[in-house]
């Protein structure tokens, strides 16, 4: 850096917008910093794979329709016990709870022995089994019963499915499914027969970014931004869009560590950026309730002296656009929610600095003071 360390503590605290007072002694303990789970880029690749936008996955097994969606996951049920399997000998396996396990086999299993347990479940659902691995070609083999403890090392995913039965009707099921990255890229060939069947697009490339809300500006703290001034980070951030060729907008949260992510999930289809916005964001200039109301030729109020003033209280939205990446035509018709994107950031990038959308200056991810920080580089203006 070219300042010493004294200079840009000065500058931090001289510009610490929205951040919250430090805590005093006697505040207690300070809480735990937040942490999420990130996945590796091979497990990245695979949920690209075996999430894209597509038709219901649609089966007749065991005399029974079954339509199902996988999905990015959402938070793991309560008393779920997990059913391992094997796809084509690949380590994979289901959260179900004693209920469902209950129903399934017509047997109380909570005291069987893992192992036995599965061959139990696996003899009571021999023909549905047998039909699924005809249908999909994959050899399902269940092996354990085990207690609810997930495998950072592997792919969980969201399976959402509609059983239909002649006795029963339709049951509807949201059970977690954690896939190793060998069976994620065993699945995901047999799941392409549900693809969206329109003919690729022309091979165009298109650019994706990743913007983060950092805080709230009035003018005159805008006005105020010199380059060298730091601008605070905040430690995790829990959501973002991913803008496409700045038309299409999608919503997205962060699939990596740190707070400048490298990997973005969406969380969301992409729509067009006006659909996205709020009215209030897109109607910035309409009238208020009160001025359409007013008759016409009510007399106007006289300009005060002060006027250009009352701009100064007027706050923007400062966020910062953390780097870009290409996607083709193909792919981008089939993202949707578990997408995930990589940035193609390398350390040291610097990163766009936008007030309402509007790009405003560049800047570098900094520490200071032990906190994360954006050190202006350049401001753009009408001179």
């Amino acid at each position: 850096m070219s300042t010493a360390l004294p200079d840009q503590v000065a500058r931090l605290e001289r510009l610490v917008l929205g951040t919250p007072e430090p805590p005093s002694a006697d505040a207690g303990p300070r809480p735990a910093t937040l942490s999420r789970r990130s996945l590796t880029p091979e497990l990245a690749a695979i949920q690209n794979l075996l999430c894209p936008r597509r038709a219901p996955i649609s089966l007749r097994a065991g005399g029974v329709a079954l339509q199902a969606m996988l999905n990015p996951p959402a938070t793991l049920p309560e008393g779920v016990v997990w059913l391992a399997f094997t796809l084509d000998g690949h380590p994979a396996r289901i959260g179900l709870s004693w209920g469902q396990l209950r129903r399934l086999t017509g047997l109380p299993l909570e005291s069987a022995d893992p192992s036995d347990a599965a061959l139990l479940i696996e003899e009571a659902l021999t023909a549905w089994l047998d039909d699924l691995e005809s249908q999909t070609g994959l050899a399902l083999r269940l092996t354990s019963l085990s207690a609810p403890v997930p495998d950072v090392a592997m792919l969980t995913l969201a399976l959402r499915a509609e059983v239909v039965t002649r006795s029963a009707g339709a049951v509807r099921l949201n059970l977690p499914l954690q896939l190793s990255a060998a069976a994620g890229r065993t699945l995901a060939p047999t799941l392409t027969r549900w693809h969206d069947r329109r003919p690729d697009a022309l091979p165009l490339y298109l650019r994706l970014g990743v913007e983060i809300d950092a805080m709230r500006v009035t003018m005159a703290e805008l006005a105020a931004l010199r380059t060298g001034d730091a601008l605070v980070l905040p430690d995790l951030p829990l959501s973002g869009r991913v803008i496409a060729e700045r038309r299409l907008i999608a919503p997205a949260r962060p699939a990596g560590d740190g707070p400048m992510p490298a990997a973005w999930a969406l969380t969301g289809h992409f729509t067009p950026r006006a659909d996205f916005l709020s009215t209030t964001q897109k109607h910035d200039f309409d009238m208020t309730e009160n001025d359409a109301e007013r008759p016409a030729d009510a007399p106007q109020p006289a300009p005060t002296e002060h006027a250009p003033d009352s701009m100064d209280g007027l706050e923007m939205r400062l966020s910062f656009r953390l780097g870009e990446t290409l996607i083709s035509m193909t792919d981008l018709r089939r993202a949707g929610p578990g997408t995930i994107v990589t940035l193609d950031r390398p350390d040291g990038a610097l990163v766009d600095i936008l007030a309402n959308g509007q790009l405003i200056g560049t800047g570098e991810v900094i520490t200071v003071a032990g906190q994360r920080a954006v050190e202006i580089r350049s401001l753009f203006s009408d001179g």
